[in-house]
């Protein structure tokens, strides 16, 4: 049985069909990855989680210094 025919309201959106790909994708990554090429080429290394978080921490920082904490922000939810 299709995802969309279990649906209470007789279908599901491509994103909810497909999300389960999250989490069984034989391809999904599984630990950080750093770029080591330029962007748009896909050159990734493996990286650990620690530098991965170092990573963030210190790009986050830079922007709130370069323009404010306003500057970032976290957006979740359906947009309704």
């Amino acid at each position: 049985m299709r995802a969309d025919e279990t649906s209470r309201m007789g279908g599901i959106c491509k994103i909810g069909r497909l999300s389960r790909e999250i989490v069984y994708s034989k391809d999904r990554i599984l630990y950080p990855m750093k770029r080591k090429g330029p962007k748009g080429t896909y050159d990734f290394e493996r990286t650990t989680w620690d530098e991965a978080y170092e990573t963030i921490e210190t790009i986050l920082h830079a922007i709130k210094d370069e323009s404010g904490p306003e500057a970032t922000a976290i957006y979740t939810g359906s947009g309704k």
